[in-house]
């Protein structure tokens, strides 16, 4: 598994990464006084942003158009994430900013410090800046909730704290009586996790503070916590390198298979299919959420000391401790390889149809044309002028019909048949189309948000159909391509 593509590395420790909500940006902090902006895709450098000291934290605005960072100085910055240049200074802690986050409106900013402070900023109105803590100790990790009105921060010491930002009204979270190593609001902001050393994990209200529930101890102390996206569950690794699923409904939890480490961070994709995880033995292991399995490792060499996960799930960020930075893709057998169908549209303002067919790529959106093999493929297919449901088994699993995007360079595979409202498919005329599963189903023409192309509509099977599922009754299903089952991980880049 290693890295296809290298490109501008840290000449530090990567101290965090995140990725813009929109997907296409990655910026990474790190020890060598650096902040770095990526573009998701291919993980080349955008901008970077210098100051003195250490880069420890870092959040992307809502709109993704800044980076804020947090720094050994004490100041709090606020980037360009075009340029990398300074927007503002964000100055008034005395100690490293470890932590900072944004609303997702991104009006408010805020910054937890081994000064002991908890802070709220105006980024809009700077150097405004409101002081809702003084912990006393330093501050490990914050979090605002969606809607900025509420500030989630923890210390090494003593419970997790909730502070309205409008009353300044403050909220102890009963976690447990050991310092705190993880919280996190859950997706509807009703409700907090709490990870706590020797007390284990709880569910907390997040209007009064009280437990809601309570796991079952684990035989290990717990490192790390997330949620799982329908907020009805928590997973959680432990110094003991147990990874587990805890469902909030029920005491007791699903340990994954044991890692001979412990698990430092774990993150659940956004569709809950997977859950990487990144651990002290210098290793990134990606787990099948249904049945409790490793599926692949990726070991750069150095010690892991970032992770994170696009939006989208489609990519995997990894820092370590050389300054390498690598993105990987879940591998398809994880996921499923999408199953599209090849459509010629119909242009408005030619108002006539394309020559050639061509599909919305299901992985980044692109438009581009079906290879010329494609089209001889579906040609010898349907060339005895027969319907969608009568293509011969051996059709659906031609190699031909498995193709990559030209843009981002992943793999989709073909129906053996396209849709075409010109009247010039077998058994289709201007109006439908047969699209398998030995019915005809309508092909609505409607008109694309811009008004100039009109797109077959809801006739094309959902891009999350996985190999074998081809939607077409007794069609013996296609395996994927050699080369996909070959590689576990695809790095776009690493360190060298």
């Amino acid at each position: 598994m290693s890295a296809e593509r290298e490109d501008v590395r840290h000449s530090g420790s990567v101290t965090a990464c995140v990725f813009s909500a929109d997907g296409e940006r990655l910026a990474t902090a790190s020890e060598d006084a650096t902040l770095r902006v990526r573009d998701a895709r291919s993980g080349a450098v955008l901008a970077t942003g210098r100051a003195s000291g250490a880069a420890r934290s870092c959040a992307f605005s809502g709109d993704g158009a800044s980076v804020v960072s947090g720094w050994d100085d004490g100041a709090l910055r606020v980037h360009d994430a075009a340029t990398g240049a300074d927007a503002a200074t964000l100055l008034g802690h005395s100690g490293p900013v470890r932590a900072c986050a944004t609303s997702a409106d991104g009006a408010r900013i805020a910054s937890g410090s081994d000064d002991g402070t908890l802070r709220l900023w105006d980024p809009a109105a700077h150097p405004i800046v409101t002081v809702l803590a003084d912990h006393g100790r330093a501050v490990a990790g914050c979090r605002l909730r969606a809607d900025g009105r509420v500030v989630l921060s923890w210390c090494v010491e003593g419970p997790a704290q909730l502070r309205d930002v409008e009353t300044g009204a403050e909220t102890a979270l009963e976690g447990g009586p050991g310092g705190v190593v993880a919280a996190a609001f859950s997706p509807d902001g009703r409700q907090v996790l709490v990870a706590s050393r020797g007390a284990g994990l709880a569910v907390c209200d997040a209007r009064t503070g009280a437990a809601l529930a309570r796991m079952a101890e684990p035989a290990a102390e717990i490192r790390s916590a997330q949620w799982r996206p329908d907020g009805r569950a928590l997973v959680f690794g432990t110094v003991g390198g147990e990874l587990g699923i805890w469902e909030v409904a029920t005491p007791a939890a699903r340990v994954l298979e044991a890692q001979p480490r412990a698990i430092d961070e774990c993150l659940v994709s956004p569709d809950a299919t997977w859950l990487v995880s990144r651990s002290a033995d210098r290793t990134v292991r990606l787990w099948d959420m249904g049945r409790g399995t490793c599926t692949a490792v990726f070991a750069p060499g150095p010690a892991i000391s970032a992770l994170a996960v696009s939006p989208s799930g489609r990519r995997i960020a990894v820092g370590d401790a050389a300054g390498g930075v690598h993105l990987l893709t879940p591998p398809p057998a994880t996921r499923g390889t999408p199953l599209v169908t090849g459509a010629f549209l119909y242009r408005a303002p030619e108002r006539g149809f394309e020559r050639e067919p061509t599909l919305a790529c299901p992985w980044c959106a692109r438009r581009w044309l079906a290879p010329a093999a494609v089209v001889d493929a579906v040609r010898e297919a349907t060339r005895d002028e027969i319907r969608a449901w009568e293509i011969p088994a051996e059709a659906w699993r031609a190699a031909a019909l498995v193709a990559a995007c030209p843009a981002c360079h992943e793999t989709v595979r073909f129906n053996p048949y396209f849709l075409d409202g010109r009247g010039d498919v077998p058994g289709a005329d201007a109006r439908s189309v047969d699209v398998g599963e030995g019915v005809a189903r309508q092909a609505v023409l409607e008109p694309d948000p811009l008004g100039e192309t009109i797109v077959p509509a809801r006739a094309a099977p959902t891009p999350t159909v996985p190999i074998p599922a081809v939607p077409v009754p007794e069609a013996p299903a296609a395996p994927p391509s050699a080369s996909l089952l070959g590689r576990l991980f695809r790095g776009v880049f690493g360190s060298k």
